[in-house]
């Protein structure tokens, strides 16, 4: 990764991503969980693990899911006590940049016998749609806290076990985090030392190959002189024991939420081409050429001709056409208000109380009134 200007910069990637770690597992989540995450993390009393949007694991949602975000946060909002506009500030720009959101294909009949018992508890939400997508990136993971999900067996039972799955991935994302870090520092002291080398050649008139030269053999020396005797080498031994004990400790408890990370996971019964494409752009750095998305393919089965695989992408609804004729999976969108704000609501809704409030006993409300406050809400858009 040669700079800044390498960097494909999307908080769907996070820094896990963006420094070119490969995702630790794919998830498709629900409503539910976001609007909870979000209204305990705005002080409402729910019992859920908070995630930390390092990229570990890379979120998904149907469009769907989009939609029913911006319907109902205000109403959830309300029921936890927390302030709407608030509440739409932390979904627009912490939440949602985070997700994916995919249009869903159609749902074949005879894809999972678990499909047809969330269809039959949930017809009109986005339950199977979440539920599919979980399937067509599987190996992967249902985050919801919904009812239908978890008694079909999609996310795990209990609201305690996901929380467990949550946890879990949570410590990934903090090791993740700290190996992210390290190689900041790592980098960011080779790009000093760079310049440090350079300014001092410049300013000396000596070559540089000199005063790497120089430095190196100071560098042996202090070495040297650190472990030259038993009482210098136990000081030095007792100084990096504690950094090794927490980074084991950090490595064990990031394979122990990985192996909790891939019981959970769902699998698709028979794997498919649609499977596998999905699974190849979901786990992608940056949107994908069509001969890239090909070598990738061409590690997991058989892959069809340059053509044949663009029109396929074509045609599928899932897929995205980005900029220089790049795929990536899904899109990120965002709510937004009708042109009403809220200081017009407020005002609106003061004076509707106004003119109930004066009008004479008896008389009903004016057919009017009450309009403008009917008809504020949101809506969803594209972020891109």
């Amino acid at each position: 990764m040669g700079g800044t200007e390498d960097l494909y910069l999307d908080p769907h990637l996070g820094l896990a991503g963006i420094a070119g770690l490969r995702p630790t597992a794919l998830a498709s989540i629900d409503t539910s969980l976001v609007l909870d995450q979000a209204a305990a993390r705005l002080g409402a009393n729910v019992e859920v693990v908070q995630t930390m949007g390092m990229g570990s694991i890379r979120h998904f949602a149907p469009t769907r899911v989009a939609n029913e975000l911006a319907w109902n946060y205000e109403t959830v909002a309300r029921r936890y006590h927390v302030d709407p506009v608030r509440m739409y500030t932390l979904l627009t720009e912490d939440f949602m940049p985070r997700i994916r959101f995919v249009d869903m294909p159609p749902i074949p009949a005879d894809v999972d016998q678990r499909l047809e018992a969330v269809a039959l508890r949930d017809g009109t939400g986005a339950d199977p749609d979440v539920a599919y997508l979980a399937l067509l990136l599987s190996p992967s993971l249902v985050l919801s806290r919904d009812r239908d999900l978890r008694l079909t067996g999609f996310a795990p039972l209990t609201l305690e076990e996901l929380n467990l799955v949550l946890a879990a991935g949570l410590s990934v994302e903090i090791s993740d985090g700290a190996l992210v870090a390290t190689g900041f520092v790592a980098n960011l002291g080779a790009t000093g030392a760079s310049s440090a080398v350079n300014a001092i050649a410049v300013r000396l008139q000596i070559p540089v190959w000199v005063v790497l030269i120089v430095a190196l053999a100071l560098v042996g020396f202090g070495t040297y002189w650190a472990l030259s005797s038993p009482e210098r080498r136990e000081k030095v031994g007792r100084s990096l024991a504690p950094a090794a004990e927490e980074v084991a400790k950090l490595m064990e408890r990031r394979a122990a939420g990985k192996a909790l990370l891939q019981r959970s996971s769902i699998q698709l019964a028979r794997p498919s081409f649609e499977n596998r494409a999905i699974r190849a752009l979901a786990a992608a750095r940056e949107p994908l050429l069509v001969r890239e998305l090909i070598d990738v393919l061409a590690e997991t089965g058989p892959v069809p001709s340059d053509g044949s695989l663009r029109q396929y992408l074509t045609e599928h609804p899932s897929f995205v056409r980005k900029r220089a004729h790049r795929w990536q999976l899904g899109r990120q969108m965002t709510i937004i208000r009708r042109r009403e704000s809220l200081v017009d609501r407020a005002q609106t809704a003061s004076q509707c109380k106004r003119v109930l409030a004066d009008r004479p006993p008896g008389v009903p409300a004016a057919p009017g009134s009450r309009q403008k406050v009917a008809l504020t809400g949101s809506r969803v858009r594209l972020a891109d």
